[in-house]
């Protein structure tokens, strides 16, 4: 696989709904990790791609359905020489807002399952493509009622996803060698004890491998150095804080892993452009 400089972006779109389809003859990788304040929807129409997100990878090929819960991590990958056409679906839950208050199931429920991919059915993926199909052309010439026409058609997709994941039709954890496993791994460590004094030679001794080999293996294959990533999974956790919280600026930093309030602030303001305190009066 080609090796990719990645880094990762924070992105906060003020957009409500997005549709677009993509065609790449040749294998394409996305060059940085991010993550954002919508949902997305990844539908692959045909060929093969490594879809990351957060601590899992995931193999999908032709009629695998992505779900990626907002300010989830990721990032895709090319599969070894394999193009792609795929259709991504970017949405705030104010999309629906009105329609989920008025209906007697959850359609969010699939973002907070403890998989990502599910493997459609010929049937489920006819009937997904001719949807898409749809709604891509609606989204693009907009029509009057276009807005409506999407919501319904989202809706329709967002059944078919929940109803496939109930029935386990989950696309297995598939990493590309035994190298990217043991960094998956250490990634889910981070992300379970990003609050905690980590350092290399805390993961050295963790996972028994020397702190040489994990720091050059692991920007090697995120793209990042260690201590980015872990600081973005601690920013993304502040953000989380910052939203739900009435906890104060330094209780916070205090909370995600930061020992000192002034880099705590200055980490945060180089990752998502805004002071926490700025942050939080957005939203």
């Amino acid at each position: 696989m080609k090796k990719i400089e990645k880094k990762t972006l924070v992105q906060l779109y003020d957009f409500d709904f997005k549709i677009d389809k993509l065609i790449n003859k040749k294998p394409t990788s996305m060059i940085n990790y991010h993550y954002h304040n919508l949902y997305e929807l990844y539908y692959l129409y045909d060929g093969e791609k490594y879809y990351f997100i957060n601590d899992n990878c995931y193999h999908i090929k032709k009629g695998d359905l992505v779900f990626v819960n907002k300010y989830d991590i990721h990032y895709t990958a090319a599969a070894e020489g394999q193009g792609s056409e795929r259709v991504l679906i970017d949405f705030k839950e104010d999309f629906l807002k009105e329609i989920i208050k008025l209906i007697d199931t959850n359609l969010l429920e699939c973002f907070h399952k403890n998989f990502n991919v599910v493997e459609l059915s010929l049937q489920d993926q006819a009937t997904v493509e001719q949807i898409l199909n749809r709604m891509l052309h609606e989204f693009e010439k907009k029509s009057d009622g276009y807005r409506t026409y999407l919501k319904a058609a989202l809706i329709q997709i967002l059944i078919i996803i929940n109803r496939c994941s109930r029935e386990k039709n989950e696309i297995k954890i598939g990493y590309i060698n035994q190298t990217h496993k043991m960094i998956s791994e250490i990634t889910g460590y981070i992300s379970n004890h990003f609050s905690e004094d980590i350092t290399l030679q805390s993961i050295g001794e963790q996972f028994y491998i020397s702190t040489y080999y994990f720091s050059r293996t692991f920007k090697k294959i995120t793209g990042m150095a260690f201590i980015d990533y872990l600081n973005n999974i601690r920013i993304k956790e502040a953000q989380k804080l910052l939203r739900k919280s009435d906890m104060n600026i330094t209780q916070i930093g205090e909370a995600v892993g930061f020992k000192n309030a002034t880099h705590f602030g200055r980490v945060f303001k180089k990752l998502t452009g805004l002071s926490p305190m700025g942050y939080r009066k957005n939203k």
